[in-house]
């Protein structure tokens, strides 16, 4: 951070484009030296919007990244086709993650239509244009099985 000094004025002026995608649901990642320019860093918090937000360390935001993002620590393979209209998927997760989110593009609306190993918690279905966005929470260190 390389504007202390300024007044509050200044930095919601330097921060309206920032705060203004933020709004639109983009994402902005502010750092700081530990012992440098602290009060400026609470300022600029304060003028950012507090819905979505996650107050993360560095250290935090690593970590999640590498469960989420980093395909020897969480995957979805598919499993031979089934019969016409069905799938089925492995999901793994070598750490655990909660909040999972899977599109099936082109999935068909089907009443009772998703089953999962029992240990693997659906936290939400809803059917968006062109397919089905599924959210789960799992657990650590196998494979769990989703059949659609």
């Amino acid at each position: 951070m390389d504007r202390p000094g300024k007044s509050p004025a200044q930095i919601r002026s330097s921060f309206e484009a920032d705060i203004a995608f933020l709004q639109k649901g983009y994402h902005t990642i502010i750092s700081n030296h530990p012992d440098m320019s602290f009060d400026y860093l609470k300022e600029i918090e304060g003028l950012m919007p507090r819905d979505g937000r996650l107050n993360w360390t560095a250290r935090q935001a690593a970590e999640w990244w590498q469960r989420t993002h980093d395909r020897r620590a969480l995957n979805l393979q598919s499993e031979a086709p089934l019969a016409e209209g069905k799938a089925a998927f492995a999901l793994y997760s070598r750490d655990g993650v909660d909040g999972v989110v899977v599109r099936l593009i082109g999935a068909q609306s089907r009443e009772g239509h998703i089953k999962t190993s029992s240990d693997l918690t659906l936290l939400d279905s809803e059917w968006e244009d062109g397919g089905l966005r599924l959210a789960f929470s799992c657990p650590a260190g196998r494979h769990r099985f989703i059949l659609v």
